[in-house]
């Protein structure tokens, strides 16, 4: 299961739809969990067209892709995805 978490001013934040559209200045996160044990990668292409691995990542677990189930996982770790005009 993955979700997108929309962070708001002061810290709060909120599971929105995936068909949420989003302006400029604001951020979010993704959340996965998932349901079994196994090796998890994810990879975000920016607009430049470049790949960057956001899982697994030094941040979270310490590089380890081993996933569980019922651990919820935040990335990209200690940072958001901020909207700008671009």
């Amino acid at each position: 299961r993955w979700s997108i978490v929309q962070n708001f001013p002061g810290g709060a934040k909120k599971e929105v739809p995936a068909t949420t559209e989003f302006k400029s200045g604001d951020s979010i996160n993704v959340r996965v969990e998932v349901n079994d044990f196994g090796y998890l990668y994810i990879f975000a292409r920016g607009s430049s067209g470049k790949w960057t691995p956001l899982f697994p990542s030094p941040d979270i677990a310490g590089g380890d892709n081993r996933v569980g189930p019922g651990v919820q996982y935040l990335m990209p770790a200690g940072y958001v995805f901020k909207f700008d005009n671009n």
